[in-house]
């Protein structure tokens, strides 16, 4: 009986580290800076919402996403530069192995959506749903080297 206990309480603590080291593997993955290569919208309450577009990204006009770890803890910002209204969003995230939080703070009330995530060394996909337009959004960044 002691030899199961024990063999129970190894198994425990193994699997329990490997999820430890596969979440900060994601994090360690995902950190740095991001642009948007390629956005696909499906399944669009209206029609006319659906398509696929890909942005260039130039010097002064481009969609960005950086995912840094700070004293204060995991933070992410969106840049959309180059636009007439340049929307910029600063906040929280978590992610394992495939999902993404994204909190936002704003006037002091905490607003999260969560994200279907793949991510390899060197792309990342996003994959949302828009509860305004019933759109399934697909968002594909590549690494940006510095």
């Amino acid at each position: 009986m002691k030899q199961f206990l024990s063999l129970l309480i190894l198994t425990t603590l193994l699997f329990a580290c490997k999820e430890d080291d596969a979440t900060e593997e994601v994090l360690a993955t995902i950190q740095g800076e991001w642009k948007v290569v390629n956005i696909q919208r499906s399944g669009c309450t209206d029609e006319a919402d659906n398509g696929s577009f890909s942005p260039q990204c130039t010097e002064g006009n481009c969609i960005r996403y950086f995912f840094e770890t700070d004293t204060t803890g995991l933070q992410y910002r969106i840049e959309n530069t180059g636009t007439t209204d340049q929307e910029n969003e600063l906040g929280t995230y978590t992610v394992d192995d495939t999902t993404l939080e994204l909190c936002v703070d704003e006037e002091g009330e905490l607003f999260c959506r969560e994200a279907q995530v793949v991510i390899t060394l060197n792309k990342l996909q996003i994959t949302e749903t828009e509860e305004n337009t019933g759109c399934s959004v697909l968002r594909t960044l590549a690494r940006v080297d510095k």
